[in-house]
């Protein structure tokens, strides 16, 4: 038991423990637990599933579990968590459908989890997210279109994503004031040129719009098209969705 301030919380932190393999199945006892920090552990390969009794639970910080290969199905009954740092949990390869259903959770931080190949479509239903991290996961190559469902999203980073082949177009969608792509070098894109040469046709600074126009009308949500396409002008971005690119050359 912790006492910060007036306020008193309880807290479990499991901190460079080279030899912890796992957890038991007693954790699910602690049903006061308010915050779970198990880091530097590199040998856990597992969170025992009476974690998810844990309701109580705001923050769980998993940072440098480098063996650590899944978490509980039943994640998403913690309906008060609002912090979940993954970072650097390297042998993590998805994460639970259930996961859409931490309606509280504010920040997903998945930085540096290299093997992690996909993100479920249940990502769409947090509701309250507000920072979305995943800078240098190697291995991740697509984000779900439920991306655009995000409605209290912040912050999104990609950087570094490398095995990306393409964005969602539910990415203009998003009301996001900050997004990094960088480091998307297997997503296809035209010469800058290309892109400005439609934006001025847009404004009417130069050229006909007409070309621009019968774009925006062959796509079926040309308001979340066109709004794509100037937050990459915008943000100095030249990685769009592959199927903008193919509307983009066919007109």
């Amino acid at each position: 038991m912790y006492k910060r301030g007036n306020r008193r919380e309880n807290i479990l932190v499991l901190f460079c423990r080279p030899k912890l393999i796992d957890l038991p199945g007693s954790l699910g006892r602690l049903t006061d637990l308010t915050q779970l920090e198990i880091i530097d552990c590199p040998k856990l390969t597992e969170l025992p599933e009476s974690l998810s009794q844990l309701t109580r639970l705001n923050s769980i910080d998993l940072t440098s579990c480098h063996a650590l290969t899944r978490l509980p199905y039943l994640l998403g009954q913690l309906v008060c968590l609002r912090v979940l740092n993954l970072s650097e949990c390297y042998a993590l390869t998805e994460l639970p459908v259930s996961l859409g259903q931490l309606t509280s959770l504010r920040v997903l931080c998945l930085n540096k989890c290299i093997a992690l190949k996909i993100l479920p479509a249940s990502l769409g239903q947090l509701s309250a997210l507000t920072h979305l991290l995943c800078e240098h996961c190697h291995a991740l190559t697509m984000l779900p279109e439920a991306l655009g469902e995000l409605v209290a999203l912040e912050r999104l980073n990609m950087n570094d994503c490398r095995a990306m082949t393409q964005l969602p177009l539910s990415l203009g969608d998003l009301a996001c004031p900050r997004i990094d792509l960088y480091g998307l070098d297997n997503i296809a894109f035209p010469p800058r040129r290309v892109l400005l040469s439609y934006f001025r046709e847009y404004t009417g600074f130069e050229g006909h719009s007409s070309n621009l126009k019968k774009f925006l009308r062959s796509h079926n949500r040309p308001r979340q098209t066109l709004t794509l396409l100037l937050a990459a002008i915008h943000h100095g971005m030249l990685h769009l969705p592959a199927e903008v690119w193919m509307l983009l050359f066919a007109v």
